[in-house]
């Protein structure tokens, strides 16, 4: 692509990462982020998202990497949106990690991101995967 005077955009390396994602190659996907970081290539809150939500859903159980990955996103000036934040809380929800999620709901709303219908979904089925009907109800 390059030999022939092209460079690499957003939708190009968003069509790798996200198909190294669909793949399995996780942190195959994040070494790539990092080394077109250190380029002259700035991922968008999009890319960010298809590899939190690939670490929150193919390959449960790594939601720290996704959570650092989301700090890291701030620290390099990339906003997260509201669809960002409901990957997380809804994979803390499914793990039963319902205080982590209620954080990371909070940081959401300092943030000035109005919740949406999907992520108080994700809490009050969390809370109710844990048998806290009552705190569901007051999610109402």
């Amino acid at each position: 692509m390059e030999k022939n005077g092209h460079e690499p955009d957003a939708v190009t390396c968003g069509t790798i990462l996200n198909t190294l994602c669909k793949i399995g190659k996780t942190d195959m996907t994040i070494r790539l982020l990092r080394k077109m970081e250190e380029g002259k290539f700035k991922a968008n809150v999009v890319l960010y998202g298809t590899i939190i939500d690939n670490l929150c859903l193919c390959n449960f159980g790594r939601w720290r990497e996704a959570t650092t990955l989301l700090s890291g996103m701030v620290q390099r000036k990339v906003m997260p949106n509201v669809h960002t934040f409901n990957i997380l809380v809804d994979a803390l929800c499914k793990e039963g990690k319902l205080t982590e999620a209620k954080e990371v709901f909070d940081v959401m709303i300092q943030r000035g991101i109005e919740p949406n219908t999907v992520i108080y979904s994700s809490l009050i089925d969390g809370y109710c995967l844990q048998n806290k009907t009552d705190d569901a109800v007051k999610r109402i």
